[in-house]
């Protein structure tokens, strides 16, 4: 049924938080792979270990990006969701009423996970976002196109955090020209699929965690201060993130920058 393909650099400990969330999470049939690089041994040993403990997920060292993305896309299953390493999925994800709906109406471009009624704001810091008129307010569903340029409701192509028709990406991805997931989104925003309708859940299955930054092409997305090296480190020293903490973070924004990192002893 799903594709879910996660793109993960330099951070193997946030990658695990990430798929202890979808094992908790996640109810639908998926092939789940893993699109991976580092920048030196350290992070290199972290992805290591991750391969070991994740047996039923498929690791692939990527080598050329937009290749690697597209093989990993199974025609064969009907839908695709990208995942980055700095998001955990917080509620259940299942074949359900939305998915249906989304199956038989053709002109919903995708289902929004972090999206949600409840979502006021974007960053959790009193920056409140006005939520779109739903056209559909059973199965909230709303114009993009009217709203265009409003921060996530006015954002139709983004890489992670959205269900995707595959047949649709796979007409769309091999023309674009990207070599990095934010260049990839970059251009799935200047090539938007043309189908009006965006919809979401009641309430947002997930949650963008931006502590740090690994890429630097894109150096206007904002992010806090837990470095690399430290969540890095304290994974080699035995440690993983405790979730529970972010799991219960307040629920009305879309993404979370100065959260607090708990550990715990890996096993």
């Amino acid at each position: 049924m799903l594709n879910l393909i996660i793109f993960s650099k330099d951070r193997g400990c946030q990658l695990d938080a990430l798929l202890r969330s979808i094992n908790k999470f996640l109810r639908m049939e998926a092939a789940i792979s893993v699109l991976y690089t580092y920048s030196n041994n350290d992070y290199k040993r972290a992805y290591d270990d991750l391969i070991k403990m994740y047996k039923h997920i498929n690791f692939v060292k990527e080598s050329n990006f937009k290749m690697n993305t597209l093989d990993l896309m199974d025609s064969r299953r009907e839908f695709t969701l990208y995942l980055v390493d700095d998001i955990i999925l917080t509620k259940r994800i299942e074949d359900d009423r939305l998915i249906r709906y989304f199956r038989h109406d053709k002109e919903v471009l995708a289902i929004k996970l972090v999206a949600g009624k409840n979502i006021q704001q974007r960053f959790g810091e009193n920056d409140y976002i006005k939520q779109p008129d739903f056209t559909d307010k059973h199965f909230n569903v709303w114009n993009w196109k009217a709203i265009r340029g409003t921060p996530q409701w006015g954002y139709p192509m983004g890489v992670a955090t959205q269900i995707y028709r595959t047949n649709d990406l796979r007409e769309l991805l091999p023309r674009l020209n990207y070599a990095s997931p934010n260049f990839m989104e970059s251009e799935m925003d200047r090539h938007p699929l043309d189908k009006k309708l965006m919809m979401c859940y009641n309430t947002n299955k997930l949650i963008i965690i931006q502590i740090n930054r690994v890429q630097q092409t894109h150096k206007n997305n904002r992010y806090g201060n837990v470095s690399l090296k430290e969540l890095n480190d304290k994974w080699l020293e035995g440690f993983r993130i405790s979730t529970d903490p972010w799991y219960n973070l307040r629920d009305d924004a879309f993404e979370f920058l100065n959260v607090g990192v708990e550990y715990e002893p890996r096993n």
